[in-house]
């Protein structure tokens, strides 16, 4: 999937992505079906695009890219530099404390 994190349509496909990745993993042996995400930030409609892009580079050298993508996606009406500060700190928290919660799966 080529997206945006602040494209409605990326957020939509994602969900229909994960849904159908669950659902054919129970037809798969483990780690059998696999989800590539590339960021194609549309920094003319959308301008904190790419910064939502880069937040998640940055989730990814960490592990955290699909939590982070999660959480981008969740709040995409709110990718403002302030906000992609806190989505990443919860991101973090939640890897460090909560790893049994929906967000953040091992």
């Amino acid at each position: 999937m080529y997206g945006d994190n602040e494209c409605f349509q990326s957020a939509y496909t994602y969900r229909l992505i994960k849904v159908t990745q669950q659902q054919l993993s129970a037809s798969f042996e483990e780690n059998g079906c696999k989800f590539i995400c590339r960021h194609f930030p549309q920094v003319q409609i959308h301008p904190h695009a790419q910064r939502a892009a880069e937040a998640a580079e940055a989730a990814a050298a960490q592990g955290q890219v699909w939590q982070m993508h999660e959480m981008l996606f969740i709040h995409q009406q709110e990718l403002g530099n302030g906000n992609l500060v806190e989505y990443e700190t919860q991101v973090w928290f939640l890897a460090e404390h909560l790893v049994d919660t929906p967000l953040v799966r091992s």
